[in-house]
C-alpha cells in the first residue's frame, strides 16, 4: 500500500510537479542524501526553476523542509545517462537535498559545513528519515563504503554499478548512484540512522559501550577502504598500520606502501591523494581535517588503536 505523499510540516511553497511532473514510483524504496553545497543563509537553492530539483531540501541548521515533488513522483537532482541500464532518478528512490556543504573548504568559507553539524540538527534530519521509514518504508541501512568528500568523487570503489544500484533498498548518498560523478554527502551516517531508528521504535537512542565502539570502529574501517564490520581484526590493523607508514611525514615507506595507499582511500594516486586520505582518517578519528598529518592526528591514531585493541 502507497505512504503518505506529504512531508509533515513540510513548506510547499516550493513545488515543481506542474512544471515538471515525474512519474509515480510503484514504492520508495531507497532514499538518496544530497548536499546542496550552499549555505544555509542563502535559504532554499532554485535548481533552475525545478529542473534539478529533489523530492525535498532540508535545511537541518534552521530547522526548515521544502517539499518539491510528491514523495512517490520521480525527482531530478540526479544524472540520468543512456549508459546505464537504470533510469537513475525513477527506480524506486525519494531523494533529500541537505543543506551545506560536504567540500570542507567552502563550509569553512561561507559557514554549514555538515562535518560540523550539531546534534539538533542530526535530530531534525533524523525525523524527515523516519518518516519515509515508517510511509513507505525505506529500511535503516546504508552501504558499506561510505567515504568523506573529497575522496569520494568520482569512479571510487562506493559507486554502484547499475545492476547494484537498482537491487539496493536503504539509505544513499549521491557518491554511490551508478552513472553519476559527485562526491556527497559527507556526515556521520550511522549517527543520523541511529537517532531515525531510535524514532522509528521509540527508543532513547542510547547504545551500550560495545555497540558504540563498533559503530566509531566501522566508521574508521570505511576511511581506511576495509570491511567495516567494527572489530578491529588482524586485517584492519594491518593496514591502519601500513596507512600511518605511508601519511605520516617522515616514516619510511616502501614501493608497496605507495599502491597500497591510494588503493585503500578511495584516491586514484598522483597529487592531492595523499591529503585527501589523511583528510577521511582525521574525520574518522574526530580531529581536525586539515590534511596533514601533525602530533595531534598521531596522537589520535595511537590512542584510538589502543582503545580499539582492548575491545
Amino acid at each position: 500500500m502507497t505512504g503518505a505523499l506529504i512531508i509533515p510540516g513540510a513548506d510547499q511553497s516550493r513545488r515543481y510537479d506542474r512544471a515538471y511532473p515525474g512519474i509515480t514510483q510503484p514504492a520508495v524504496s531507497k532514499l538518496a542524501l544530497h548536499s546542496t553545497e550552499t549555505s544555509a543563509k542563502w535559504g532554499c537553492p532554485g535548481y533552475s526553476g525545478g529542473a534539478s530539483a529533489p523530492t525535498a531540501t532540508i535545511d537541518p541548521w534552521n530547522f526548515r523542509t521544502w517539499q518539491h515533488f510528491p514523495a512517490t513522483m520521480s525527482a531530478r537532482a540526479l544524472l540520468n545517462p543512456t549508459s546505464t541500464a537504470v533510469s537513475e532518478n525513477r527506480d524506486n528512490v525519494a531523494q533529500l537535498e541537505i543543506i551545506g556543504y560536504s567540500d570542507e573548504r567552502y563550509g569553512k568559507q561561507y559557514g554549514s559545513n555538515l562535518r560540523d553539524l550539531p546534534d539538533a540538527g542530526y535530530a531534525y534530519l533524523a525525523r524527515q528519515v523516519a518518516w519515509f521509514a515508517v510511509e513507505h518504508p525505506v529500511p535503516l541501512r546504508r552501504p558499506a563504503l561510505w567515504p568523506a568528500y573529497p575522496a569520494s568523487y568520482g569512479n571510487s570503489p562506493a559507486r554502484m554499478t547499475s545492476s547494484e544500484y537498482a537491487a539496493y533498498t536503504g539509505l544513499l548518498g549521491h557518491l554511490h548512484v551508478s552513472g553519476n560523478s559527485h562526491g556527497d554527502v559527507t556526515l556521520d551516517i550511522d549517527r543520523l540512522i541511529a537517532k531515525a531508528q531510535a524514532l522509528v521504535t521509540g527508543t532513547k537512542g542510547i547504545v551500550s559501550t560495545v555497540e558504540a565502539s563498533k559503530v566509531t570502529i566501522a566508521r574508521f574501517q570505511r576511511a581506511i577502504g576495509v570491511d567495516d564490520d567494527g572489530i578491529w581484526g588482524k586485517e584492519t590493523d594491518k593496514q591502519a598500520k601500513a596507512l600511518r607508514n605511508y601519511l605520516a611525514p617522515g616514516r619510511r615507506t616502501s614501493q608497496w606502501d605507495d599502491k597500497r595507499g591510494w588503493r585503500h582511500v578511495f584516491a586514484k594516486g598522483g597529487k592531492g591523494s595523499a591529503k585527501a586520505a589523511r583528510r577521511s582518517i582525521q574525520w574518522a578519528l574526530g580531529v581536525k581535517t586539515d590534511g596533514d598529518w601533525g602530533p595531534k592526528t598521531d596522537a589520535a591514531w595511537l590512542a584510538f588503536r589502543d582503545d580499539a585493541l582492548d575491545r
